[in-house]
């Protein structure tokens, strides 16, 4: 390749917060070559996070920025974000100052990331209220787009990232596709109920955010966990009986690196989940006899749910995910599973491993 060919791009993105990173990730994955440019440092996930795993004891002012400091951050200090967990990602003000004719603030992260390290999760979809409020309020200039328009992107990010939120069925806040939130708590739900009894317009839901829901099944409307993270779409766990007793042995091709560590031909009584396929793209760790143990999962709710995953049922197994490492076991629903000292080693060991 010549010196113009490795400076010619299909597409050059400037940028690389949430709306740059975003179209970056879109374009390389259809195949375009493309020049990612931010003014910024670079971030490199997890070792350029220096305060996102202290508790607020650990914080040597607890959180608050000194006042000396503050002082130099006049326009991001404004900002619900700014704190001492915080402060080194945004922009002092004399590193950029701008002229303001009217009030405004600019609040400005100059990294690769940008404010997407900083955003508080919340995301609400517009509704047509907000894409018709020029037009219907007589000012600025009338969007070139509804609702309908966008509603399917907005379905597409939900998928990938991970929104947890209820089906609420309002008309200024439309529903998603969404992960199962966590509960309201006793006191919102009380609140809520007050509301309600005084007002019909009025509604206290639990909010839109790109985290972990409950912890349910929500997984199965995650398309990234299933098909990228676990390589695996989970079917179901067996439920006659629920938990069962099979022998767990190590996959003979199992890493070397593992291999050093990882105890067969051990019995466990677990509840045995049953995935769609085999893992893709995995090293599959510990499996059981799938044929030796009963599939079913049928319930009132849940269809033609009898078949296994056959005699090679993998329940450990460890992948490439980016730059990262992935080690995921199906293993541990029942208190006799934790109980068993090769368990518990493969745990401790899968940790070690994890985190070096």
């Amino acid at each position: 390749m010549n010196a113009k060919d490795k400076r010619t791009f299909d597409a050059i993105v400037i940028g690389s917060g949430i709306s740059g990173g975003w179209s970056a990730k879109e374009l390389t994955e259809k195949g375009l070559k493309t020049l990612l440019l931010d003014r910024g440092r670079d971030v490199k996930h997890v070792a350029d996070y220096p305060t996102t795993s202290l508790n607020p004891w650990e914080f040597p002012h607890r959180g608050q920025v000194p006042t000396d400091l503050k002082k130099e951050y006049g326009i991001a200090s404004k900002n619900f974000i700014f704190s001492e967990a915080t402060s080194h990602f945004l922009t002092k003000d004399e590193e950029q100052a701008y002229i303001q004719d009217k009030p405004y603030d600019w609040i400005r992260a100059y990294h690769v990331g940008g404010r997407s390290l900083l955003w508080g999760r919340h995301t609400q979809r517009w509704s047509d209220f907000d894409f018709t409020g020029p037009a219907r309020d007589g000012y600025a200039v009338d969007w070139p787009i509804r609702y309908k328009d966008i509603a399917p992107w907005y379905s597409y990010v939900e998928k990938f990232v991970g929104i947890s939120g209820n089906k609420d069925g309002l008309e200024t806040l439309p529903d998603g596709d969404f992960i199962k939130p966590y509960e309201l708590s006793c006191v919102e739900k009380h609140f809520g109920q007050v509301l309600k009894n005084k007002y019909t317009d009025r509604h206290v839901i639990i909010a839109r955010t790109a985290n972990f829901g409950s912890g349910d099944d929500s997984h199965r409307k995650w398309e990234w966990y299933q098909k990228t993270l676990l390589g695996a779409k989970f079917s179901h766990h067996p439920l006659n009986p629920q938990f069962q007793n099979a022998k767990v042995h190590v996959e003979a091709r199992s890493d070397s690196s593992f291999k050093s560590w990882l105890v067969g031909d051990w019995n466990a009584r677990d509840e045995w989940y049953v995935f769609y396929e085999q893992p893709k793209d995995a090293q599959v760790l510990l499996y059981i006899d799938g044929d030796k143990i009963l599939p079913s999962g049928n319930m009132l709710w849940m269809k033609d749910k009898n078949f296994g995953m056959g005699k090679y049922h993998p329940v450990a197994w460890y992948k490439k995910v980016g730059k990262g490492n992935m080690l995921y076991t199906s293993m541990g629903h029942s208190k006799e599973v934790w109980e068993n000292k090769p368990f518990q080693d493969f745990i401790e060991k899968s940790i070690t491993w994890a985190i070096k």
